[in-house]
């Protein structure tokens, strides 16, 4: 799937919502995701954009300024995080640019960061917010 801009914008606002969704009715996979920031989840759920979108290669794991932390960066260096409000970022969707990219070290990009997520997270509960995510972005009539 080629997505634009715009798209990726809506996959991820989709994706968020429907993350918040799971947790605020108690379906926290088998780590704790925060109800209110998604902390914890940020593997899971940045993988799902990736997912829905075309950029798992870009699937990176690393740390924010020193905690552990997954995010999307785009081939021209954008980052997309959508848990980033567990470090007090108002963003829901994040996307960073320039000096801030700074705080995000990446430690693994693509395939090594999947298979380490998958060694840290529950591919069920992943699968379970792919499903919903795909389901609302079908009723909205984004195709992924």
């Amino acid at each position: 799937m080629t997505i634009n801009r715009k798209q990726l914008f809506k996959v991820a606002r989709v994706v968020r919502r429907c993350a918040e969704e799971m947790v605020k009715n108690g379906d926290q996979g088998h780590v704790y995701v925060d109800k209110k920031h998604l902390g914890g989840g940020c593997g899971d759920v940045s993988f799902v954009l990736g997912q829905l979108t075309g950029l798992c290669h870009c699937f990176e794991s690393g740390d924010y300024k020193g905690s552990g932390h997954c995010w999307i960066r785009l081939p021209n260096g954008e980052i997309w995080d959508l848990t980033a409000t567990q470090f007090k970022v108002a963003a829901r969707i994040y996307v960073v640019k320039g000096d801030e990219a700074k705080n995000y070290n990446t430690y693994q990009r693509g395939r090594p960061a999947i298979a380490q997520l998958k060694s840290w997270c529950d591919e069920k509960w992943r699968t379970r917010l792919r499903t919903a995510a795909r389901a609302e972005l079908r009723r909205e009539g984004l195709t992924t």
